[in-house]
């Protein structure tokens, strides 16, 4: 999609790194997220392996789900 045109790919993998990270603390499954979610299995195994990135509503979406923030899923700090 052309939303990742612009992202490097240290960046995609940093925040496929995040998403897991957060999936893997609450012991979901990917499975479990996309049925609770609705976001497809195939989007989140590729948001986390840094093949794709997350839609900002599926980022959104993503955190509230997790419990995190939609700036510590891109990498912020602080």
């Amino acid at each position: 999609m052309k939303h990742n045109e612009n992202i490097s790919p240290d960046m995609r993998r940093a925040i496929g790194d995040r998403l897991y990270k957060a999936r893997r603390e609450k012991h979901l499954t990917q499975m479990k997220v996309a049925l609770d979610t609705g976001i497809c299995m195939v989007s989140i195994s590729k948001y986390e392996t840094g093949m794709r990135v997350p839609t900002l509503g599926h980022l959104i979406l993503l955190a509230e789900y997790y419990g995190v923030s939609a700036g510590w899923l891109i990498g912020e700090v602080g």
